[in-house]
């Protein structure tokens, strides 16, 4: 089997493969069983780690994911007594396990 690249959203790879894979719902990049052991996707959500780190890394403004709770007026982030956290958010486990330093870096 020929070596994988990484595939960033956009370059999404054609070639047919073998072995079944699960689809990242925002980039439509295909995961292995070995990629999402490794940590890559998160079955949870369907969403992979390179969507997550996007979305940490962009401002506040545009995404809460992954940033610690309120700093200044109008800064979110993640807090586990807002209900927009505990209940309405889709993506709250990851980012919950990403700030509580139970998984390190997405």
């Amino acid at each position: 089997m020929p070596e994988r690249q990484r595939l960033v959203p956009g370059n999404v790879s054609v070639q047919r493969h073998k072995t079944p894979q699960l689809e990242c719902l925002l980039c439509q990049r295909r995961y292995s069983f070995a990629e999402i052991k490794a940590g890559n996707y998160f079955l949870e959500t369907m969403i992979c780690a390179y969507c997550y780190r996007e979305r940490q890394r962009a401002p506040r403004a545009s995404s809460c994911f992954g940033k610690p709770g309120r700093i200044r007026p109008r800064q979110y982030g993640y807090n586990p007594r807002a209900l927009e956290c505990s209940r309405l958010c889709p993506d709250r486990e990851v980012c919950g396990m990403l700030l509580t330093g139970k998984r390190d870096t997405v």
